[in-house]
């Protein structure tokens, strides 16, 4: 399972699974938004724990986009002054 590494920005890691996502349809593989999903939280660290419970508790169902957006803003969050 893909697990993104400290080294990676989030836009990176979100490029990387939808690659992951891209090639799978390219072999005629159909995966639902909510798998995506799925897949992205748990391949978040620790340190989005607090990140998943707030997408995981939404009163309704979330989107795809929801999710990405969220957590990108959660990674410019906790970016150093700077960089």
């Amino acid at each position: 399972m893909l697990k993104k590494k400290k080294e990676v920005t989030m836009q990176e890691h979100l490029s990387e699974v939808n690659g992951l996502v891209n090639q799978l349809n390219s072999c005629g593989v159909k995966i639902s938004d909510m798998d995506i999903i799925v897949y992205i939280l748990m391949s978040l660290p620790p340190e989005y724990d607090s990140t998943k419970s707030a997408i995981e508790n939404q009163p309704s169902d979330v989107s795809l986009q929801f999710v990405v957006q969220t957590v990108k803003c959660r990674s410019v969050a906790e970016r150093p002054e700077g960089v």
